[in-house]
């Protein structure tokens, strides 16, 4: 009986300590990334920058909705001609 009670202890203790290791990098992680997100705003203020995408970065729908169209035509005309 002492046993069972001794073995329920120490889960019930690695439970607790696993709950209080996962609250304490909850709020390590928060603090960190408040931190790190003021820090960008003041200097982001304070510089004048912001932050942007590049204007080429992505191509235009159009050119993508050419090619794929074109691609499903050939797709869809060499199946008709395969059957």
């Amino acid at each position: 009986m002492d046993e069972q009670r001794y073995e329920e202890a120490i889960t019930e203790l690695k439970r607790e300590r696993d709950r209080e290791f996962r609250s304490q990098l909850v709020v390590s992680f928060s603090l960190f990334l408040v931190f790190w997100l003021v820090g960008a705003a003041a200097f982001s203020a304070l510089e004048g920058w912001c932050v942007r995408l590049p204007p080429l970065a992505l191509p235009p729908l159009e050119a993508f909705l050419r090619s794929t169209s074109s691609a499903h035509s050939r797709t869809t005309s060499s199946l008709t001609l395969a059957l």
